[in-house]
Order: C-alpha cells, then structure tokens, then sequence
C-alpha cells in the first residue's frame, strides 16, 4: 500500500512513502506515530472539482462539460460493465472536451481519472490531457489507447492516471482554469477513448501578501501605461495612468498573494520615458531595473509590497539631418545606408531604428516531413481581390505537401487577421490534418473563408498564432508563415499622415515573431513551443500610407519579422515562395510555350497569355523559335491560357509534346481547341505547348450582275437574252481589284 505524505510548502514535490501489505496494523500505527513526531502531518490535496458522469447514458456531454462540435454524438456519456462508475465519458476520434476548474485557493494542483482505449485502437491513438489558464489551451500530457500493458490507457482494463501540475502557478489560484481531454484518433475507424471519475485536486493556499503598483507621471498627464507580470499575478496584464479624469486607475492592487517570486515590468509608452522606479518591502527582498523598467518583487507572509513607476515627458525630439523634420517623423536622414530605399536619398531613419529581428533556432531538413504548420493570413481589405487565388494557393500547399511526403505526417492550422484588432484560428479546434473530418480541417476552414476587410493588425495574428498548439504534434518542428500585402497598421494608434504609427505597428510585429520564436519549454511536458517565422511579402504597388514608396517600407519590415523575406509581385506564386523558404522546395520541371500560325501570319500580334502558378505571363510573336521558358515550375497540372487575339486572330488549339519533339506546323488534331489546356510537369522533365492561331476569315456574300438593252428607255430588257462580250471588274474600297 502506499501512504502519501502532503506538505504544504509552495513549489515542494510531495513525499511518497511505500510500506509492504504484510505489516501488521499495530506495527504500521507505530510507524505513522513516530513520523509525526518528525513531521508533522498535513492535509492531503482537497478534491475541488469532480465528475463521474451521472448515471444515464446520453449522447451529449453533461454540464459543465463542452464538447467541440457543439451537437453531440462523438462525446457523449455511455456504460457497460467494469468501468469505476455507473457511466462515463466515451470520445469518439478528433473530438475534444472541455470543463470549468475554478481553483481559487488551492496550490500544487493534480488531475485524476480513470482511461480506457477502445479494442479497435491502433498505433497514433492518443488521450490528451489540457489546460487553459486564461491564455490559451496548453497539452500536458498525452497517453497511448493502444495496446494491453503498460501504464497507459489500455484496451483490456481501466488505468487509474493522475497528471501532476504542482509548482506551475497559472494553474494556481485561478478562477479562470479549465481542464480538457481530447482524442486523436485517425479519422474513419470508429476509435474510441473512456474517460471517467475525473477529479482535480489541490492544497490549501498556504501564507500570502498583497502586491501594490502605482503610476506616478510628473506632471500628471493623459497617457495609458502598459504592465506586465510574471508568477501567476491575475490579471497578468494591466493599464494604469495618472490623470484624475482618465478612465484609467492610478493603482493596481493584488491580494492574497502567494509568497514568491513575481516580477512587474512596464511598457514602453508614447509620450512618456520611465525616470524613476522604486519599492518599499519590510525585509528589502524586493529589487528593481530602471533598464529593463522592472521591479522583481520577493513576497513574504503578510507582506505589503509598494512598488512606484515615475514617468516624465519624453523631450522634444531631435533633427539629426538638420532638415527641420524631427527625427521621429521624418521619412529621410542623413543615416548612410541603402540609398532610395523609401525614395530618399538615403535609408529611411524610421525603418533603419525598427528591431531588427531574431534568426530563427537552428533547424535540418526535418521540417521536410513530420511538421506542424502555422499560416497568419493577412484578412485586410487590400487581400480582397486576391482572397481566392490566396484560397487556391494554401490548398495546392497542403496537398502537394502530403503528396511529396506521405499522407497524415503534418498538421496544419492558422489564423486570419483583420479588421481592427481581430484574429480567428483556423480551424477552431486548432491543428488538422488536411482530411480530419467535414468540417473540422484546415483546409476546409481556408476555403470558408469570406470577404476580407479592414486594416492588417499583424502583431495580434502572430500572436494568437504562436498560442494556437491546441492538437499539435509533439516533439515535432513549429512552422509560423506570416504573410501580407502591405505594412502592419494597428489603428489604435495609426494616423496615415504620420510615420510613427507605422513605425510602432511594425516595431510590435516584429517584437511578436520574435516571441513566437523564443525557446518557450512547458514545465510540465519539456516540449518546446518554439516556432520557425518565415514571412512571405506580396507587393502589389501599395500606397495607402506615408512614405513615398510603401512597397519598400512593407517589404523591409517583413524581412525584419521573418528574419528574412520572400518577396511576390502576386499571390500566384505563394505555394512556390512557402516551400523555397523553409528549404523544402516543390518537386520542378520546364514548360516551355511556343506560338505558331496557321496559314498567312501577315499582320501578326504579339500573343499574350499565362500559365498558373507563375507570377509572369507571355508575350510570344509568330514562330519564335525559342518560346516562353519556364524553368523550375512545380511538377503537376498546370494551366496554360491564351488571353483574347483581338477580333482580326483567333485560337486554334494548343498541342503538348516533348521537349525533342518539334511542333507540327500544320496540325489537323488538336490535344485542346481552348480556351486552355491542362499541362502536366514532369519532375526534372520538360515539355512543350504548342499554341495555334489563324486569321478570322472576312465575311462574305453575293454579288450578281446582267448587261441588256433598253431599247424604248423604260428600263426594261427589251430582248431575251443578255447581251454578251462584256467585261466586270469588283473593285474594293482599296481600289483593288477582287
């Protein structure tokens, strides 16, 4: 048997002491009197929240359960006979759910529950255990269904698993937390998970503080400030300014607190610099950085923690090229740098002062297989006319991946961003793989979508993006594509007239992949959410903004946020520029296009036209012998398309053949008679189309002419028969003669 001694220390791992069946019951109360005497006893872990599923079968989840698809069915409550309760939680594949844990007070917190995996379950069958602590959905733990031994979840008998979260503070005191389970079976093979007697535990909160944060701007002015905490202060995020008729407190209490270790940092605000940052704490535990605008905070029990953040105007800026622009308006400067890069004589002092970028981690060609994807679509009113050559190309992605690599080895998921400050994940339930059910992938989520608007708040897509990992893969590389038309323009603090809210878009763009991109290890899985940040720029002549040339200016921070960019003149070549970035380019081959006419190409045009997935279209004249090469085009179908000949030319066909096979100069058959013909790529192969046009024939019609004579002048034929001998000439409007 074992018996579990508790202490009730914050962050200490709780002792557990074995003791054999034989022991007598005497001997066993002899031993449990001498460890008290050592240590005293404490409390074991208090069951908060608990659910054995009633006691009917249902085919929905009862409250305060949720389940994913909102209907029912694939979660829902069942029985049969050796299970720990009357009834419990039956999960069908790729379906999750979710419930409330409020744990205000309590500490060290564990979930408990029994599993079982259905008997048809194979390998890639999993149990996975959640939580969401206010900011997003976390895996902690995940559990094999397959198989009958081990200390899984097996098909042959009910396992008892607790899944210990003590020592992680955001689960802590938290009115916010929620628990989930979720299955990842593959879909179609009916694969089933049990769950039941779900309890989740924890202890008593021990000694605590109170926390005190004051603003203090000299003089007292109108700005919002931002802060930031660590160590599980709720909220974790707060404003505060020093106006009496601001809608803002100057003050931010907490209460309750448990002792530890927190640390308040302030923003970087508009009009104001950080001058002074001080704390009072009874024992002087408490520390603080003017630099870093940080105060790292030592809370004991029953200690009050002051701390005071004094802002000053920032000074007037300065003028470093002399120019009577300050500094931080001014579109050009006396910097050396790129010359004409925003259509200044030299680099923009904006964009040459925005952070540079992080590299992203060291990565191999792994991420050419089993990977998870990430896509942060720009939603902006400028992708509009885009939106479905953009749907086009993300679904020629996905699929194109699993062919080149094996079907089910990615997992895709993303988010579009958009409006004012929106993001919506892709699909809601969060990674796919591309086939996971109606409804329910990603790629159906993407070809979902509607009309884009709105402005392009690109640091809250990156963002939600890096806190989308809700059925990831594991243990497996974290791909973030970022792409847009234009320049990040968050409004709350945009003014198309001023370059500085472009420049503070940008700068929290850049900031966010950067995040995206830090070693993030959970404490409880080691897995690390470490994205790759990979930005594609599609310029697309935008010029709704401040600066001469916003191509350039948007190009350079994307390169700046992607630590390097892909620049597009069209959304056409996206698939091509996703795949050459990450170093995991699409199997190529050669088109080649080449124009004949039929009979008299007199008065020949160039001929026009295009072939998918290329950004560049083609201009050929009649028998150019060399055509339109395109090299290194994606293997697969591809389209090619004469544009419109004008009225005097028209299409004939088009032929395909290879590229030692010439193009017949005057085909009777045609492999299409248009208006364009599918063309397949081979890998490391070429091949040719051949496009015909011809003259349009001129209309025609009949003339008809007699010569007689009209003896008495009435117009009449007065003989019976025409006259013979004469000669007609048909003359044209050209004076030619027909």
């Amino acid at each position: 048997m074992t018996l579990a001694l508790y202490g009730k220390s914050r962050r200490r791992q709780l002792a557990l002491i074995t003791i054999g069946v034989f022991v007598a019951l005497a001997a066993m109360a002899a031993g449990l009197s001498a460890l008290t005497g050592t240590t005293p006893a404490q409390a074991a872990p208090t069951p908060f929240f608990s659910d054995s599923f009633g006691t009917s079968a249902t085919n929905t989840v009862p409250a305060p359960w949720a389940d994913s698809d909102g209907s029912g069915s694939y979660a829902r409550v069942t029985s049969f006979s050796g299970a720990p309760s009357s009834h419990f939680l039956d999960l069908e594949e790729s379906e999750y759910v979710t419930a409330p844990a409020d744990s205000t007070g309590y500490e060290d917190i564990s979930i408990s529950f029994y599993c079982r995996g259905d008997s048809g379950n194979d390998n890639g069958d999993d149990l996975g255990v959640w939580y969401n602590a206010g900011s997003g959905w976390i895996l902690v733990a995940t559990y094999d269904t397959n198989g009958t031994s081990g200390s899984h979840c097996r098909e042959d008998i009910w396992q008892a698993i607790t899944v210990d979260l003590s020592g992680l503070a955001v689960v802590e005191n938290n009115p916010s937390l929620q628990i989930g389970f979720s299955s990842s079976g593959h879909s179609g093979n009916n694969e089933n998970v049990y769950v039941d007697e779900v309890v989740v535990r924890g202890e008593p909160l021990g000694p605590s503080g109170t926390i005190t944060i004051i603003k203090d701007t000299s003089p007292n002015a109108n700005d919002d400030f931002d802060f930031s905490t660590t160590g599980g202060l709720t909220p974790g995020t707060f404003q505060l300014d020093d106006n009496s008729g601001g809608s803002l407190p100057n003050t931010q209490t907490f209460t309750n607190v448990p002792v530890g270790a927190y640390t308040v940092t302030e923003g970087l605000a508009a009009n104001h610099l950080l001058t002074g940052l001080s704390c009072t704490d009874p024992d002087g535990g408490t520390t603080t950085d003017l630099g870093t605008r940080t105060a790292s905070i030592d809370l004991d029990d029953g200690e009050t923690v002051v701390c005071t953040f004094v802002n000053t105007p920032k000074p007037t800026p300065g003028d470093a090229d002399g120019d009577g622009v300050p500094d931080v308006d001014d579109k050009c400067s006396a910097t050396p740098g790129t010359a004409g890069l925003l259509g200044c004589p030299t680099q923009a002092d904006l964009l040459a002062t925005l952070p540079n970028g992080t590299p992203n981690p060291n990565y191999t060609s792994e991420v050419c297989g089993e990977v998870n994807f990430q896509f942060v679509i720009d939603g902006s009113g400028s992708m509009e006319d885009d939106r479905g050559t953009l749907k086009t190309q993300i679904n020629s992605f996905v699929t194109n991946w699993e062919t080149d690599y094996g079907a089910g080895l990615a997992k895709f998921g993303g988010v579009v961003y958009s409006g004012e400050n929106s993001a919506t994940i892709l699909p809601p339930s969060g990674y796919s793989y591309i086939q996971s059910g109606a409804g329910n992938d990603f790629n159906d989520s993407v070809q979902g979508l509607g009309t884009f608007s709105g402005r392009t708040p690109t640091s809250v897509g990156i963002n939600t993006a890096a806190g989308n990992i809700l059925n990831r893969l594991a243990n497996r590389p974290d791909i973030l594509f970022v792409f847009a038309d234009g320049s990040p323009n968050e409004p709350s603090s945009l003014d198309n007239a001023s370059p500085l809210g472009w420049y503070n878009a940008a700068a929290a763009s850049i900031n966010a992949a950067d995040a995206a991109r830090a070693d993030n290890v959970s404490a409880v899985t080691g897995i690390a959410n470490q994205f790759l940040v990979f930005s594609i720029f599609i310029g697309e002549g935008d010029t709704s903004g401040p600066f001469p040339d916003m191509n350039a200016w948007g190009n350079g921070v994307m390169q700046k946020i992607g630590a390097g960019t892909y620049y597009q003149t069209s959304v056409s070549g996206l698939e091509a520029a996703l795949r050459n970035a990450i170093g995991c380019p699409p199997d190529a081959g050669e088109l080649i296009v080449k124009k004949l006419v039929i009979g008299d190409d007199t008065g020949a045009p160039a001929f026009t036209g295009s072939v998918s997935g290329e950004a560049n279209g083609w201009s050929l004249a009649s028998g150019a012998d060399t055509g339109a090469q395109y090299q290194e085009t994606a293997a697969g179908t591809h389209t090619v398309t004469e544009d419109d000949p004008g009225p005097d030319w028209q299409l004939e066909g088009y032929t395909v053949v290879s590229s030692t096979t010439a193009c017949l100069p005057n085909p009777t058959t045609f492999d299409s008679t248009g208006p364009s013909v599918d063309v397949n790529v081979p890998t490391d192969g070429s091949v040719v189309v051949c496009v015909y046009n011809s003259k349009v024939a001129p209309p025609t019609g009949t003339i008809s002419g007699s010569k007689y004579q009209d003896l008495d002048g009435n117009g009449g034929n007065e003989t019976t028969n025409p006259l013979s001998g004469w000669t007609f000439n048909l003359i044209d409007a050209g004076q030619n003669t027909v």
